[in-house]
C-alpha cells in the first residue's frame, strides 16, 4: 500500500520532488508496511515544515507573503461589504417569511382553541397541530396531562389502561385496533373489557369486574 498523491507548497503550489521509504503504520492495531513519501531534501527549492510544507523561496519571503496576503484579504472583504449585505438581506427575506407564515397558523391555532370551551374538547388535529408548533413550552409539560385531567373531571373519561388499574384488571389484552391511552368512557370501557383477551381470569373474576362496572355505570 502507498500513497503517492503530490506534495505542494502551501502557498505558491510548487510541487516537490518526492523521495520515499518504507515505514510501519498501524491500521486496527495489526502492524503494515507502507512506502511512504516526502520532500526530497536535494530539491533545488526545498521544503520547509511550517504547519505544513512551504517551499525554500516563499519561506525566505514568509513574513512579507503573509502581510501581503492580509492586506489582500482585508481588501477584499472591504470591497465585498455590499454583496454580503445583499446575502444578509436575502437571508432576512425568506426568514421572515417563514416567521409571517408560522405566526399566521399559530393564530389560527388560538383562534381554534378560544371556540372550546375546555381543554378536553380539543380534537386530534388541534393537538397535532399545537404539538407541532414550539411557541409555547407548555404544550409538551402540561398539554397531555391537562387533556387526560379534564376528560376524567368532566366527563368521567380516561385512559385505557387507566380504567384497567382503576378496576385492578390483571393481563388485560384488548383489541388491535385499542390504543393504552385512548380516552373512553366508562360505557366505552365496557365493551373493550367484554371485547378484551384474558391470561388466567376466571369466570367468576371476570363477571365480579363486570358487575362492578354496570354499578359504577348506575351511579
Amino acid at each position: 500500500m502507498s500513497d503517492r498523491r503530490p506534495i505542494k507548497c502551501d502557498l505558491c503550489g510548487y510541487e516537490f520532488k518526492l523521495i520515499s521509504r518504507m515505514e510501519t503504520r498501524y491500521y486496527e492495531y495489526e502492524p503494515h508496511k507502507e512506502e511512504c513519501f516526502y520532500p526530497d531534501p536535494k530539491d533545488p527549492n526545498p521544503a520547509h515544515l511550517v504547519r505544513n510544507y512551504i517551499c525554500d523561496k516563499c519561506y525566505q519571503k514568509f513574513g512579507d507573503i503573509i502581510r501581503e496576503n492580509l492586506i489582500n484579504q482585508g481588501e477584499l472583504f472591504v470591497d465585498n461589504l455590499g454583496s454580503r449585505i445583499e446575502l444578509l438581506q436575502k437571508e432576512y427575506e425568506e426568514k421572515k417569511k417563514i416567521l409571517e407564515l408560522e405566526s399566521e397558523r399559530v393564530r389560527i391555532i388560538t383562534d381554534k382553541i378560544k371556540s372550546f370551551e375546555s381543554v378536553a374538547d380539543f380534537d386530534k388535529g388541534l393537538m397535532d397541530d399545537i404539538r407541532k408548533y414550539q411557541y409555547n413550552p407548555f404544550r409538551d409539560y402540561y398539554l397531555e396531562s391537562a387533556y387526560y385531567v379534564e376528560n376524567e373531571r368532566k366527563y368521567n373519561k380516561r385512559k385505557v389502561i387507566s380504567w384497567i388499574r382503576y378496576f385492578h384488571i390483571s393481563d388485560m389484552t384488548y383489541p388491535d385496533n385499542i390504543a393504552g391511552n385512548d380516552i373512553v368512557s366508562l360505557t366505552e370501557f365496557k365493551l373493550i373489557y367484554q371485547n378484551s383477551r384474558f391470561k388466567d381470569l376466571s369466570i367468576s373474576e371476570y363477571q365480579r369486574i363486570l358487575d362492578r362496572i354496570d354499578s359504577e355505570l348506575k351511579i
